[in-house]
């Protein structure tokens, strides 16, 4: 029964949860542990997916499960790491 964002998980097992923890907030203005513009979930090393408009969160392969030990839901709003700009 917890509430777990804006966490860098960086583990071989990332996570375990039987169904009763809640991995992100509704997306919030705010820095989050990475640098992104948007608090959302968590950074997840083993991610996947892709941020498709570039506010820091995964719009893909969600919900983000820690490779199936999340049992119920997931991870709605996973942390990228931001663009970089190219330089000139």
């Amino acid at each position: 029964n917890n509430l777990i964002y804006n966490n860098y998980f960086s583990n071989t097992n990332n996570a375990w949860d039987d169904g009763k923890n809640i991995w992100n907030i509704t997306k919030t203005f705010g820095t989050t542990i990475i640098g992104g513009p948007y608090l959302g979930g968590n950074y997840w090393s083993d991610y996947a997916g892709e941020d498709l408009d570039d506010d820091g969160l995964g719009d893909t392969l969600l919900p983000y499960n820690s490779s199936g030990n999340i049992i119920a839901g997931g991870d709605y709003h996973p942390l990228t790491m931001p663009a970089l700009t190219p330089t000139p």
